[in-house]
């Protein structure tokens, strides 16, 4: 191959890969449900009750972002998996199901503190 043709084929490779590259770190699908407005009012209310995550409790505390950054993925395992429930069957506390989708979607999005 000529030298000139290499160089070209060479080329067009490289900014092929560079669009991909640049493409693979697009988000494309919905924006992660907000933590301030969506994710931790339904965590303080379903979560942070008396008998659970806050401050008068042995337990992991959910009263602010620092606190339950940390246990995000934990905190989605325990309210799908219902062998341990979470929250506690007889607290009386119950999450829909877009409830559990909101938290799923914060998660799944690398839970960011938006």
């Amino acid at each position: 191959m000529k030298p000139v043709k290499t160089l070209l084929l060479f080329m067009s490779i490289s900014m092929a890969g560079v669009a991909l590259l640049s493409l693979n770190g697009m988000h494309t699908g919905p924006a992660a449900p907000s933590f301030e407005r969506e994710v931790f009012p339904l965590i303080k209310a379903k979560c942070n009750t008396k008998d659970c995550h806050n401050v008068q409790r042995n337990n992991p505390v959910f009263t602010t972002y620092d606190g339950i950054k940390p246990h995000a993925r934990r905190i989605l395992k325990r309210i799908k998996d219902r062998s341990i429930p979470m929250p506690p069957r007889d607290s009386g506390v119950v999450l829909t199901k877009e409830e559990i989708d909101t938290i799923e979607a914060w998660v799944n999005a690398g839970a960011p503190k938006n």
